[in-house]
């Protein structure tokens, strides 16, 4: 027979659900015996009041007394079974509303939990094909006893690409995990959009003439907001990357940058462009709508421009459809 298993938060939903009825439990507890004290004061003299009225003798024989402490108990007992009746309404409607609420309570703990475990197991997988490539170059150069230097050569530039490939991805796995965690210091001042995609544009160049990009319709009017500037132009510069990535040969590229009362800047490009459904997919972390989009990179750029944008309070739009292109405007608060 198969044991059942029950998963770690769905135990620590039914241990909350039970701790939160055991709270309940107590304070019904409480609550009944002060209501039963305090109804059961004025018993004796509703009694008497049912049974005499305002004529109530002034001695009463045994059996009176007799009746009148058998109608005062028969009293009692009513009201105790009413109470226990009323506690185990509510305990069992409590209980129910407990382990609902434990629920929420718990989502987004398992939520985190669940990203971490996903976040794990594709960082796994992303680091194990470049250290896959660099061990099978190794055991190939190894095992081959005839490789002349010009294979030597290929191994090493091979290698060189793989670690390169890992240590960019290393640092873009740090710089989530600092994120995650709230260890990211911000320094907030006064930022040039214009002047930090002026920035980019001759840092880029190199890349840009490599591929004979053209850059069109550049259109750098003053834009100033709230931010910090390193991690601003970070953000900038994954969007140009891709931009340069996903544009094929010849391609044009365009920037622009404004807004009097929101900052902005934005890149186009006439790449390969975007699907509707995964306009959004493409800011979670790892993902790759499409390996043709990958670039040689394992899909972080993207989740760290997301989360820059978030902590500037910033907005990522995105305007693209397949064969078209891609816009990205990042509209800021200020």
């Amino acid at each position: 027979m198969k044991k059942l298993e029950i998963s770690p938060f769905t135990k620590t939903k039914i241990t909350f659900s039970l701790w939160y009825s055991f709270i309940l439990f107590v304070i019904l507890i409480v609550f009944s015996v002060f209501i039963y004290n305090l109804e059961t004061q004025d018993v004796t003299r509703i009694v008497l009041l049912q049974d005499y009225g305002n004529h109530l003798p002034k001695t009463l024989t045994n059996e009176e007394k007799e009746d009148i402490m058998l109608q005062i108990n028969e009293v009692k007992k009513s009201f105790i079974i009413d109470l226990i009746l009323v506690d185990d309404i509510v305990l069992l409607f409590g209980g129910g509303l407990s382990f609902f609420l434990a629920g929420i309570s718990l989502r987004p703990i398992q939520k985190s939990f669940q990203r971490q475990k996903e976040f794990i197991a594709d960082a796994s997988h992303e680091l194990r094909t470049p250290l896959a490539a660099i061990q099978t170059a190794s055991e190939v150069a190894l095992r081959n006893k005839n490789k002349t230097k010009e294979n030597y050569k290929k191994v090493i530039e091979q290698t060189y690409k793989e670690t390169s490939r890992m240590a960019s991805m290393v640092d873009e796995l740090l710089t989530l995990s600092r994120a995650d965690a709230g260890m990211t210091k911000f320094a907030i001042g006064e930022v040039r959009l214009d002047e930090i995609l002026r920035e980019i544009i001759e840092e880029t160049k190199p890349l840009l003439l490599s591929k004979k990009l053209n850059l069109k319709n550049i259109s750098l009017e003053k834009a100033k907001t709230k931010g910090d500037m390193h991690k601003v132009k970070q953000l900038a510069l994954i969007i140009m990357d891709n931009a340069i990535k996903y544009t094929p040969r010849g391609g044009t590229i365009q920037v622009k940058t404004g807004g009097k009362r929101k900052a902005y800047f934005t890149i186009t490009d006439s790449g390969i462009g975007i699907a509707k459904d995964e306009q959004k997919k493409i800011f979670y972390r790892f993902y790759q709508a499409d390996k043709a989009r990958s670039g040689g990179g394992a899909g972080l750029g993207l989740s760290i421009a997301k989360w820059i944008a978030d902590s500037h309070k910033a907005e990522i739009i995105v305007k693209s459809a397949p064969g078209k292109g891609s816009t990205f405007k990042i509209l800021f608060s200020s």
